[in-house]
């Protein structure tokens, strides 16, 4: 994020070739994709032009994931995607996340709350002092075994 930037900036930075010509930027194509993203990801604010620093840390948490969710990814790689944000939020990402995923996406979701890797997985991997302890499909698991191996000695 960049301070004092609106949404739409914030969510075409990493994509400035597709949306500028010869260094200009074409304010309609940004406008949209700002507006997508806002629609998409449910992002709680007056419009897509708002400045992301007026937005609550889980709307700014949506701007960011959301901005990556947008590029048609074959792999996406999520660090801990739902700290500090409300459960709304956690919500409207992980059905993100999920959705991206049926598409043939790869999508890698690293998380240390059992709770959200059981919401956005279909795989279980848990690792211990870098060593896999469980490898398992996550219908075939619960939280409890997720936590007794996470407290493993490797």
């Amino acid at each position: 994020m960049i301070p004092n930037w609106s949404i739409s900036h914030i969510a075409t930075l990493p994509f400035m070739g597709d949306f500028s010509v010869r260094g200009i930027i074409k304010k309609i194509k940004e406008g949209i994709r700002g507006k997508e993203l806002v629609q998409d990801l449910k992002v709680v604010t007056t419009s897509h032009e708002a400045i992301v620093d007026s937005l609550s840390g889980g709307n700014q948490q949506k701007v960011v994931v959301g901005r990556w969710l947008q590029s048609n990814p074959k792999l996406m790689i999520l660090d801990e995607p739902f700290r500090g944000v409300d459960i709304g939020a956690r919500r409207d990402i992980s059905k993100r996340v999920r959705d991206l995923a049926a598409t043939d996406v790869a999508v890698l979701v690293l998380a240390s709350d059992v709770d959200e890797i059981l919401d956005v997985a279909d795989r279980v991997i848990v690792l211990v002092e870098g060593k896999v302890v469980m490898d398992v499909n996550a219908g075939e698991t619960s939280k409890d075994k997720i936590v007794n191996k996470m407290s493993e000695v490797a």
